[in-house]
């Protein structure tokens, strides 16, 4: 996994994991290694990120998400803004 800057395509932050861990665990880590580097304005992922974890830490560092909202959830329920979708 990667944090990689879509406009300059620099990589900002990577995670390795094993078959047995879920990405989306490392999402928190991968977000503030990358802010080290500057201010994140966004973040744009792939439904594998959608959780109520991620979207709870990016509103509290002031992050603007744009996750993939998965099919089958139910936003409004989860905490998401319903915009995301």
């Amino acid at each position: 996994m990667h944090i990689v800057d879509t406009k300059t395509d620099d990589m900002f932050a990577s995670v390795i994991t094993d078959q047995y861990s879920h990405d989306s665990t490392q999402f928190e880590k991968l977000v503030k290694q990358a802010s080290k580097h500057g201010t994140i304005n966004a973040v744009l992922a792939d439904g594998r990120y959608d959780s109520y974890h991620g979207f709870s830490y990016l509103s509290d560092q002031k992050i603007t998400p744009g996750i993939r909202v998965r099919r089958n959830s139910v936003p409004k329920s989860r905490g998401y803004s319903t915009s995301l979708q």
